[in-house]
């Protein structure tokens, strides 16, 4: 079969008569120093031309100084906290060794102050003397303190106590000297 025949080309005129030309008092379509060749359209964004090497070079000089100030000033801040822990470290162990001080010289003016409280106490009310241990304890007092023990029997009128106190003492250190004020409970 033969090949269709081509439409024939329209002429000029009617060409001018399908579309006709903008009126002159139209918007001229370029803006003023804009040109085609100077804009990119990637999607709905305009990308601004390419850098020079001169701006690009100085944008990554300062973004790297940026980064270096950025991480000298992290390292001095954890350097500062570091010191602080240690300062706060050193110091709690300070306090917690002064308060150690403190409490174990406390505990000997404690016991001191709460045996003046009980003297002060027993004689507020003579009437009932705290009661002394038995006779049995009283040899695991140091010498003189078993001297006193037997002084404060007699001295409270327990004079069958000091003298069985007395004897205890004499069998269990018979080279020891008796003081003059014992003397009598023989």
């Amino acid at each position: 079969p033969p090949a269709p025949a081509a439409p024939p080309a329209p002429s000029a005129p009617a060409v001018a008569e399908a579309f006709p030309a903008a009126p002159a008092s139209a918007e001229p379509q370029e803006a003023a120093g804009d040109t085609l060749d100077s804009i990119v359209v990637t999607g709905t964004r305009i990308t601004p031309p390419a850098e020079t090497g001169d701006q690009a070079r100085r944008r990554h000089q300062a973004a790297f100084a940026a980064r270096a100030q950025a991480r000298l000033e992290a390292e001095r801040d954890a350097a500062e906290r570091e010191q602080i822990a240690r300062l706060q470290i050193a110091s709690e162990q300070s306090a917690s060794e002064q308060r150690a001080q403190a409490q174990a010289a406390r505990e000997p003016e404690a016991a001191k102050a709460e045996a003046a409280a009980a003297d002060a106490a027993g004689a507020a009310t003579a009437s009932a003397p705290p009661a002394l241990p038995p006779v049995a304890a009283d040899a695991a007092l140091p010498l003189q303190d078993w001297f006193d023990r037997i002084r404060l029997r007699r001295d409270r009128g327990d004079l069958a106590d000091a003298r069985d106190s007395l004897a205890a003492l004499r069998r269990a250190h018979p080279d020891a000297v008796l003081p003059d004020d014992l003397l009598d409970l023989r």
